[in-house]
């Protein structure tokens, strides 16, 4: 057993010396690697409905006071049992919550607005003797953290403290209709005329969108939860009227039904974004109701808030354990749907022809693909050699197809790597193999080969223009050339197609060779 974790180590070791120093260079040979990402990279913001407000126990909590308040989680209150954490993806174990700073980096943060994604978020505390302030980073920061690591999600709520729905039920807490003050009605209608002005809330989420896009690139795909209606129906007596209740809760469909539109119009605009509504997850589970998902409004402040002293907590008016559930339940739903599209695209492009169809027999597609003859006199004939050596199994030969100093890399650092794993494991395993073992690609078939845009270095116009285009002499005279090819692999028991374009030049002692 010790003997497979270091060889599986140094192996990983190796793929990423030779990623580094070499292949990035040079991509046919590595033609399969951007297949076996082996796991998917999620990152989950917002506001304190993606943060898990109000479900105890927070990340930090066990902390001594003195330490928690320096913990960015804790003061985010960051909940181990939000609903982000709870999801899966198909190439990862576990759940979310699992993978936590490994493939999934959790920046909600309990009353976060747009701004806090690309600006600072102040928290003040006050627990005791500890009393200060906390500057959460900039929740789109972690994107520079993660570097060439690209997200796969981003998930997120958002918009819900802009428009401010917590401070507005909290005043009909205070000052109920039934009482006469509390001004409802003035505090909705003012929201919605801050939404839609220009530079308002609609205008900032829009660019929050945008912000997130931008950040984790294009290929991420971004799913918006919305809110769920919040108040039950029927009110709480003399703490909130049936009619603030129903006024609450439509304009929070409101306010989902605007942010779906502005999901909408960037999936137009062919952005990989979605909205997710949990509406109907929640119904009949409202704050105040018999079973509810979401927690009423709680007096005084709780021991986990962040000051003592207080009329509410902020856990008030916040999804419960419950509510967490319901919510995964929801967004993931949704993963699993965008995860079947995929397949389905996969699967659709595999049934083109013959050599795309992953039940083509093995003689079937030898039947089609193209092999290397014996003699490079063409620019496609080296990318027909270094095929044939993959697939032979030479991978010396095939390191030889590549220009000079790439495949002199390639032998320094895979000679060290293999002695060091035969040194371990007591195997003797050439560097190719251990490529194709990370990788786990196999049955590499050529189908195409082409060459184009040939060139001729010449001090003389007229040659470099017109003798790369005579056929026979061109291959003799031409110096550089681009070679497309089409290939199919087999990875994890499932056939794939690729197109890629590289780029070969005549060498005078070596030949033709690819040089990426």
């Amino acid at each position: 057993m010790i003997n497979i974790t270091i060889k599986k180590i140094l192996t990983r070791v190796i793929i990423s010396l030779l990623f580094i120093s070499v292949l990035l260079q040079s991509q046919s040979i590595c033609v399969y690697a951007e297949e076996i990402e082996e796991h998917q990279i999620m990152v989950s913001v917002g506001d304190s409905y993606s943060s898990g407000e109000g479900i105890e126990p927070f990340y930090g909590q066990s902390d001594d006071k003195s330490e928690k308040v320096k913990n960015p989680d804790w003061i985010a209150h960051r909940s181990k049992n939000a609903w982000p954490g709870m999801l899966t993806l198909p190439r990862n174990e576990g759940t979310m919550m699992d993978n936590k700073d490994e493939y999934w980096f959790f920046e909600a943060a309990s009353g976060a607005v747009t701004d806090n994604f690309k600006y600072a978020f102040t928290k003040t505390y006050n627990k005791g003797k500890y009393e200060g302030i906390y500057n959460l980073n900039p929740q789109l920061s972690i994107f520079d953290e993660l570097g060439d690591r690209k997200a796969d999600y981003v998930t997120m709520t958002i918009g819900g403290n802009d428009v401010g729905f917590t401070n507005i039920i909290t005043s009909c807490a205070v000052g109920s209709k039934v009482l006469n003050f509390g001004g409802l009605e003035d505090r909705l209608n003012h929201t919605w005329d801050v939404f839609y002005t220009e530079g308002g809330t609609k205008d900032r989420i829009t660019d929050a969108y945008m912000n997130v896009a931008d950040k984790a690139g294009e290929n991420a795909q971004i799913i918006v939860a919305g809110y769920p209606q919040l108040l039950d129906k029927s009110g709480k007596g003399l703490l909130i009227h049936e009619e603030e209740a129903q006024a609450v809760n439509d304009n929070i469909s409101k306010f989902n039904n605007a942010i779906e539109e502005i999901v909408k119009a960037y999936q137009k605009s062919g952005m990989n974004i979605s909205f997710v509504s949990v509406e109907d997850a929640f119904s009949g589970h409202e704050a105040y109701s018999d079973d509810p998902y979401i927690n009423s409004i709680i007096f005084p402040p709780k021991s986990e808030d962040l000051k003592d002293i207080g009329i509410t907590s902020a856990y008030s008016i916040h999804p419960n354990a419950e509510g967490a559930k319901a919510y995964a339940k929801c967004v993931q739903e949704k993963i699993d749907e965008i995860e079947e599209k995929k397949e389905l695209v996969k699967s659709e492009e595999g049934e083109k022809d013959l050599s795309e169809n992953p039940e083509a027999t093995d003689d079937e597609i030898n039947a089609k693909a193209k092999h290397y003859s014996g003699m490079v006199l063409q620019p496609e004939d080296v990318v027909l050699k270094m095929f044939d050596a993959l697939q032979d199994g030479d991978y010396e030969l095939a390191a030889r197809c590549l220009d000079p100093a790439t495949e002199q890399q390639i032998n320094f650092w895979g000679g060290i790597a293999s002695t060091l794993v035969g040194l371990f494991t007591g195997e003797d395993v050439s560097w190719g193999q251990l490529v194709l073992e990370a990788a786990g690609a196999t049955d590499v078939d050529l189908i195409e080969c082409d060459s184009d845009n040939l060139v001729m270095e010449s001090n003389v116009d007229i040659f470099s223009e017109w003798l790369p285009k005579i056929p026979g002499l061109r291959n003799l005279v031409c110096t550089e050339s681009d070679v497309y090819v089409k290939y199919r692999y087999k990875y994890s028991d499932e056939y794939y197609i690729k197109e890629e374009t590289c780029h070969v030049r005549r060498y005078e002692w070596s030949g033709w060779r690819i040089e990426r």
